[in-house]
This record gives structure tokens, sequence and C-alpha cells, in this order.
């Protein structure tokens, strides 16, 4: 205040003296450099206080590490209704960073009949057990377990999906997709007792799946042509991904990669690299999962495996099917790359944040990149944490980014443009900065095991499922 007083004072003094001069009409000679000194000396007088760059430019350090996150990677296979499956994906997820199981629902006692109550029952149960393991799950009903096995007719599979919708939709929040089963030998639409290997039934099939299921789940099939021939040659674009159309929520699973140069007739002969082609596309938005059958050497050799999971956007292996080509991959040494790079792995990169907030918002911008070979194809949030210094008091901005736009590239990066409102009451102090991409699902938000953790160093708070941005902002508004 003081200094203020008086620079008004010498400015009043210097422009009565300048005044005074004209009027008078005296000649006044000044050389440049006090022409020089008198304006910055005004200059000076008339500046205000120093101005504080309140930006910061924030540099992230990536990691290597192979860890656990939802819905990607290593899955593993358990039969139905066991009761140590909470006890087992605990296990896997602590020493093998699993965190998906793979369950298959056989059905094969109501071929002719309704399922069971008692079934039913046992169905809610074993997704409980998945819950309870922190875990995901994807399913397949199936009626046999071979290529002589029989299948229930259609309309008896279309009544027992109404019946199935129920329990679905009540335990969506766990299941990470679902294969489309039902027809066919294994659930895996060829082979049909039933007649059921035609197009029409099919989509029937498929219809009813995915109007029993909530329209954020997606369910897969065996062979890419089912696909092409329901909804048309042409791959998901951009803009009909994630739009809940029955297109857009439809997926795929091999589960013969590697087993011979077209993966055991999931690829027509004639077609193989435009069949790939149409994967390659579709596959940014849509899971894609799978297992290998046996050792076919040099298809399931490293080299061929790890060309088809990037080309392919992978998400989702079975870590229970097969053991030898699985072993073989070790010894190829590719198992680390592929344990590391099935689905999405999102690294930061940059941020640039602000030290001193004192006008109500939070701005920021980050940098991240999807590394891994696959994407998040099941719905994620995206929030700024704010956690107050000494306290436990934290407080969310949420942000209307989709990760599962986040598709897989080596080069490409995502930006996150911030510029919301602080949330109301927020008291001044220093808060240090979160980046959170829970489950939006009710009963898995809070738990830290079901959000996603970037690929850096030093970020990852096992306790919340926060990434720290290494960042403290003051916040100044009162």
């Amino acid at each position: 205040m003081l200094r203020s007083i008086n620079n008004t004072i010498l400015i009043l003094l210097l422009c009565t003296l300048l005044t005074s001069c004209e009027e008078a009409d005296v000649e006044t000679t000044t050389d440049d450099n006090t022409k020089d000194y008198i304006n910055d000396s005004i200059d000076g007088l008339l500046e205000d206080e120093p101005t504080i760059n309140t930006d910061v430019n924030l540099l992230y350090q990536k990691s290597n590490e192979i860890f656990a996150n939802p819905e990607r990677g290593f899955m593993t296979y358990i039969p139905a209704f066991k009761d140590y499956v909470s006890k087992v994906m605990l296990e896997r997820r602590k020493n093998n960073k699993v965190t998906v199981v793979h369950i298959g629902y056989k059905l094969g006692d109501f071929l002719n009949s309704d399922i069971s109550q008692d079934y039913i029952d046992k169905i809610t149960l074993s997704l409980d057990r998945v819950r309870k393991a922190g875990a995901k799950v994807v399913i397949r009903f199936q009626y046999n377990s071979s290529v002589d096995g029989f299948d229930a007719s259609e309309s008896q599979i279309l009544k027992h999906i109404e019946q199935l919708k129920q329990v679905l939709n009540n335990n969506s929040d766990v299941i990470a997709a679902i294969e489309a089963g039902f027809i066919g030998a294994w659930g895996e639409w060829h082979g049909s007792s039933s007649g059921l290997d035609n197009d029409s039934s099919r989509k029937n099939v498929l219809d009813k799946l995915l109007a029993s299921v909530p329209k954020n789940r997606m369910v897969m099939l065996r062979n890419n042509g089912h696909k092409r021939a329901i909804y048309g040659a042409k791959p998901l674009a951009i803009g009909e991904a994630f739009s809940e159309s029955n297109k857009s929520r439809t997926g795929a699973h091999n589960d013969c990669v590697g087993a011979s140069f077209n993966d055991y007739y999931t690829y027509q002969p004639d077609s193989i690299e435009s069949e790939k082609d149409y994967l390659n596309r579709d596959n940014l938005y849509v899971p894609q999962a799978g297992e290998t059958c046996h050792v076919a050497l040099p298809y399931s050799g490293c080299d061929n495996l790890v060309s088809d999971f990037k080309r392919m956007r992978w998400d989702l292996l079975s870590e229970s099917f097969n053991k030898d080509v699985l072993k073989g991959l070790v010894e190829g040494g590719c198992m680390d790359e592929v344990k590391r790079n099935l689905g999405y792995r999102f690294q930061l990169t940059s941020a640039k944040m602000e030290t001193i907030i004192s006008n109500g918002m939070f701005s920021a911008q980050l940098k991240l990149k999807n590394v891994g070979w696959g994407k998040a194809f099941n719905p994620r949030v995206v929030e700024i944490i704010l956690r107050q210094e000494g306290e436990i008091k934290e407080y969310v901005i949420p942000l209307s980014d989709d990760p599962r736009m986040w598709s897989p590239s080596d080069t490409k990066e995502y930006i996150i443009s911030i510029s919301e409102k602080l949330p109301a009451n927020i008291p001044d102090g220093a808060y240090k900065v979160f980046l959170n991409l829970p489950d939006p699902e009710k009963r898995l938000y809070s738990r830290p095991e079901y959000s996603i953790r970037l690929a850096n160093m030093g970020l990852w708070e096992k306790s919340t499922g926060f990434n720290s941005l290494n960042h403290t902002v003051q916040i100044q508004q009162h």
C-alpha cells in the first residue's frame, strides 16, 4: 500500500513539472539517454507487482513393468460353480497379474427343458465369487464339449437366453464380455446338431443375447465371417464406435490362434489377409479374445503370434490353453512382451498444470499414449482427484473424456484438456493432484483393483487405485 501511494505522488510530480514546462513555453533539451531514463523511470513507477508464472510442465517416465489391470491380459479358465474361484483369482492376480476368469456354463441337462432355478442361482453365486476376487469374467454358455455333442433347438435357445437375462443384467458389472456360445460344438457356432449353422439362426441368437445384456456390454463371435454375414462387409468406423448398435457391440474370439496357416478355418484359405485387415480395423472398438490349440510351428511361434496379436489388436488370451504353445512363447523369449501388451496400456507422457488457482477453475492439459495392442472396450470414468495435504478429504472433478477412444498406436498422443470448475466449498490450501480411471459400476467404483493403472514409474497408489500426477496445486480463492 505504501509503495502504491509513493508511486502515485511521484507520477503526479513528474506530470506537473512536464506540464509547467510546456505551458511556460520553456525550451528543454534532453539527450537520448536522459529520455530513456525518464521513460524507464515512469514505466517502472506504473508497473504492477511482478507477475508469477503459475504454469508448470511435467514429464513422466514410462514403465516396462508387467502389472495387473482390469479387462485385459491373460485370462484363466475355471469350471463353473467351483467354490475356489475367489481363492484362485486372488492368487492369479498377485502372482501372474491375471484379472479375468473364463467360465463356461454347461447347459447340456436342459436341451429340451427350461434351465432350473437351482442352476441359475449357482450362476449368481459364481459371479459373486468373481466379484469378491476383484476380477472380471468372460462367459460362454454351451450345451456340449465335443464335435459330436448336441445343442438345443433355436426356440429352446431363445427361451434359455430369456431365462438368463436377469442374472446377466444383475451381474453385468463383473462381465468383461460374453462369447456368443449356445450353437454347435463347444458353443463355437459350427457343427450344430439342430441345424443352426445358418445366418438366420445365428442372427436370431445373437440379437436375443445382445438384447438380454446391458447395452454397454459386448458379445464376441468365434468367426469374423459371421459378423460380416450379419452386418455387412464394412468394419466399424469411428462414427459407429460405442454407439450401442448391435454391430458396435459385436467383437471376436479366436480359439485356435496359431494352430495352422488359417487358424483352423478361423479364416477362409482364399481370404486370410482381407479378413485380418477387417479385424485390424473392426477391433479398434470391440474386444478380441481367444486361446491357442496346439503347437504348429511356425504359426504357433513367437514371430507369428506376436505379429497377429498386434495386428488384430488382441485384448485377452487364455493362459489355460494350450500349455505347450504358451511354454513355447516363454522359450522363444516373447512371453513378457505378450503379457505386457495384450489389451490397453495407457502411458502418461507429459502434463501442463497450474501451481496456483485463484479463479475457481481447474485447468490442465495431460498427454498420454496407448502403447498396448488392444483397447479399453467397456465404459470407464475419468476423474481428477484433489487431496488436501494433511487431510483425508478428497474432491472429485469429473471429466468427459472416453478412454475407449484411446486406440492403440505406436506414435499417437491423446490429449486430455481440462477447464472445469472447482468443487463447491473446497477450502483454500495445498492439494495433491491425481488421475483416476475407475470402473463406473456402483459396486466396483471405489475398489482400487478395478481402476486402471498407468504404465509409468512411481505414479500408482495401490491403496486407492489413483495415479499420482506428481504435482501439488495451491488453491487461493478467499
